[in-house]
């Protein structure tokens, strides 16, 4: 601040041009607090994004149970019709070319029931390592519950 005096200050200035500083100094500094509120919402954020992940694994996991489940109802219904046409022609109901197809549908039903399997077990495996620490095998087992 700047001023002027025909008397001089209260201090022991001298009278004429004078100037002043004002400092305003805080009872309490609130930057720790600030750093507090910024390290909890930063880990709020982190726990949301790995929470997210993580729900997005488990639908993905859904889905490809579903397909397995799917595959499976296939795989079924498959050696079910060669199992009625191996009767069939064993009964003279039926010429034997009507067996291999159904034999050969039976097979790649099967052999895509195993894959699905296969990748629904290695991505509950996966995303149970990924998300559980060191508890990732009691992850395992409620992940394979849920996609049953």
């Amino acid at each position: 601040m700047l001023g002027w005096t025909e008397r001089g200050t209260e201090y022991g200035g001298a009278a004429g041009p004078n100037a002043g500083i004002s400092v305003r100094i805080p009872l309490f500094d609130r930057s720790p607090e600030l750093k507090l509120a910024q390290a909890q919402a930063e880990t709020a954020r982190q726990r949301d994004a790995v929470l997210t992940a993580f729900l997005v694994d488990v639908r993905m996991l859904k889905e490809l149970a579903g397909k397995v489940t799917e595959a499976d109802d296939l795989r079924r219904l498959h050696r079910d019709r060669a199992a009625y046409w191996k009767q069939a022609v064993k009964e003279g109901r039926a010429e034997q070319d009507k067996l291999w197809p159904e034999a050969e549908a039976w097979k790649r039903a099967e052999h895509a029931y195993r894959q699905l399997r296969a990748n629904l077990d290695t991505a509950i495996e996966t995303t149970a390592r990924r998300f559980g620490g060191e508890e990732w095998l009691r992850l395992r087992d409620l992940l394979v519950a849920i996609t049953r």
